[in-house]
């Protein structure tokens, strides 16, 4: 689980799809988006819509790969 401070208090979300090494991190628009090298391979973009305020039902979709 990925822990987020949201209003301060922080919420528990699920594992995003695909590990990262030195990820980028920002809360947009009540998503959560998360860039970066996924261990060699191509760069990815994740990101879980938090404005739902029930992270639980949240899921992770994945962007297309930056060359």
């Amino acid at each position: 689980m990925t822990t987020v401070a949201s209003s301060a208090r922080g919420a528990e979300l699920p594992p995003m799809l695909v590990s990262r090494k030195w990820p980028a991190v920002s809360h947009l628009r009540g998503h959560v988006v998360v860039a970066g090298d996924n261990i060699g391979e191509n760069i990815s973009v994740d990101s879980i819509n938090l404005s739902t305020g029930n992270s639980e039902s949240g899921q992770w979709t994945q962007s297309d790969e930056l060359d």
